[in-house]
């Protein structure tokens, strides 16, 4: 995470002018580096286990599980 208050410090603003998401935003960036998946502001926690889904090309969980497995999700 970035941000003032995060792991990650951004003292010049740069990551916050090219992210195009806001503070409560979200990306999902493959290990290529692509970005797979942006929200702009405050993501539905069952869009991000969506496009978690269909980027790693698996069945999309329901009600927050897949293959009997539960999905933390995150509460806001």
């Amino acid at each position: 995470m970035v941000g003032s208050d995060r792991a990650y410090r951004d003292p010049l603003g740069e990551w916050a002018s090219v992210r195009g998401i806001e503070d409560d935003g979200c990306l999902l960036v493959r290990p290529d580096g692509h970005i797979a998946w942006r929200a702009r502001s405050g993501p539905a926690p069952d869009a991000l286990l969506d496009a978690v889904a269909r980027t790693l090309q698996i069945p999309a969980p329901q009600d927050g599980r897949a293959a009997g497995k539960t999905f933390a999700t995150a509460t806001h």
